[in-house]
């Protein structure tokens, strides 16, 4: 399998924010044909939450979050058609959570 994307995803992720795949908490790198895959722990993210980076026909990305349940993906979030300067600020939106909202869930709950 070549590995070239997914180390191209991961640089141009460093390049941007060489502190973001730390701060998601970002283990177990797979490279996939057209991407990476990675799994995540961030507030939101506690267990079991994994993102997926592929790069489309457009030459732009695709992200998705999903978890692993009893063998089934769920799908959490989706992004489509990002540039690679958009990397960490889609995903910083994806997988991290505004700490105001979630306050005001846990109150509403």
């Amino acid at each position: 399998m070549n590995t070239e994307i997914a180390k191209t995803i991961l640089n141009q992720i460093r390049i941007l924010d060489k502190f973001a795949l730390m701060a998601w908490g970002t283990s177990e790198f797979v490279a996939l044909q057209n991407g990476v895959q990675f799994k995540i722990r961030t507030p939101l993210y506690k267990r079991g939450g994994r993102v997926k980076i592929t790069l489309n026909s457009m030459d732009t990305y695709d992200i998705e979050v999903f978890k692993i349940v009893k063998s089934e993906i769920i799908t959490l979030k989706k992004s489509n058609d990002i540039y690679c300067d958009q990397l960490v600020e889609v995903l910083d939106s994806l997988i991290e959570e505004d700490e105001k909202n979630n306050c005001f869930i846990l109150k509403v709950l």
